[in-house]
């Protein structure tokens, strides 16, 4: 529900009201503020409260068990927290499992340098009870040839319909920008690294588009920058799910690999309202040691990637397809 004036109020009613039925300690203001901004929270959205009522009992309930037990007179933002946090620790034990894999570098994962034909991808695990985000390597190759864009995940069983979807606008869009006056002469191929698992959604299509572009250009892309977001044909950026927990887990890679102050994401820019971010991710980037960028176009990010201006990318990018064109000719003589 939208947060007004209005609802605040009955939000506000419904948690006193809940408080006394229970009964729970008192909640002072601080706690009450913190227990609407973790409405806010739950439902992704910097404009919207949840009406999933139970979850807001449920932290209620928990936060009264957590002032006992310090023998506090009230409930304050502060045992709110606390009692939030022990929910996830209660709950992120496969969190925790994809974490020992990067830190022991089974996970490979690169978060400084530069890279041709690589871009750290966003994605989400959904355990039904418990959601959190996790890098994934995108890799792309590309060479002079008929076959297109091969779509590793499909050839493998391992993608849905509409991840199958965003491969097909990719190849459009690259035909539209770089390849108009000239037939596709290309074999490249996509591939999520170290994925066993099912894939799908569209959510990636920007870090393969980058990949994909970067192994054609033969141009290295920055490794410390991670990157979520949908494409269409025209090449607009379009929102995507997940935001606050994929910002999440890419810092806490970032943490467990070794924060260099350059790191940070590439995000939508319609997906601003749905930035809310735990206190560590907040206080890392008030502090500038972690960053967001919020584009509208992939020329946008394809430049904060690269740190090379667009005119001179498309240029590269364009004369390598000419030069495949070229080299298949000469083959079929």
């Amino acid at each position: 529900m939208p947060v007004t004036d209005e609802n605040t109020s009955q939000l506000i009613a419904f948690i006193e009201n809940f408080s006394k039925k229970q009964p729970t300690l008192p909640i002072d203001d601080s706690g009450l503020s913190r227990i609407l901004t973790q409405a806010v929270y739950i439902s992704e959205n910097r404009t919207m409260y949840t009406t999933r009522f139970t979850l807001i009992s449920d932290i209620i309930s928990e936060a009264d068990y957590q002032a006992r037990k310090q023998n506090a007179s009230a409930i304050t933002a502060d045992i709110v927290s606390q009692a939030i946090e022990h929910r996830r620790y209660l709950q992120k034990l496969p969190e925790e499992k994809c974490a020992q894999m990067i830190q022991q570098r089974e996970t490979v994962l690169d978060v400084t340098g530069k890279k041709t034909g690589k871009v750290n991808g966003l994605a989400i695990q959904d355990r039904g009870y418990y959601m959190f985000g996790i890098p994934v390597s995108v890799t792309a190759q590309a060479s002079p040839g008929t076959d297109g864009i091969i779509n590793i995940e499909r050839e493998s069983g391992l993608s849905g319909e509409i991840y199958d979807k965003a491969i097909l606008i990719i190849q459009g869009l690259l035909q539209r920008k770089y390849a108009r006056g000239i037939p596709l002469a290309l074999h490249a191929s996509i591939c999520f690294e170290q994925s066993y698992s099912f894939v799908d959604g569209d959510s990636a299509s920007c870090a393969e588009f980058f990949a994909l572009l970067s192994a054609i250009a033969e141009i290295p892309l920055r490794q410390d920058i991670a990157v979520t977001g949908s494409l269409n044909q025209i090449g607009d950026v379009q929102p995507v799910g997940g935001i606050p927990e994929k910002i999440s887990g890419f810092f806490d890679t970032c943490t467990i690999l070794g924060l260099t102050g350059t790191q940070g994401v590439i995000i939508p820019r319609r997906n601003l309202n749905n930035i809310l971010l735990p206190e560590r991710v907040q206080k890392a980037i008030e502090e500038g040691i972690f960053h967001i960028w919020a584009i509208d176009t992939f020329e946008e990010g394809l430049h904060i990637l690269s740190e090379m201006e667009p005119e001179e990318l498309a240029e590269k990018i364009s004369g390598n397809l000419t030069e495949y064109v070229k080299l298949m000719k000469n083959l079929y003589k």
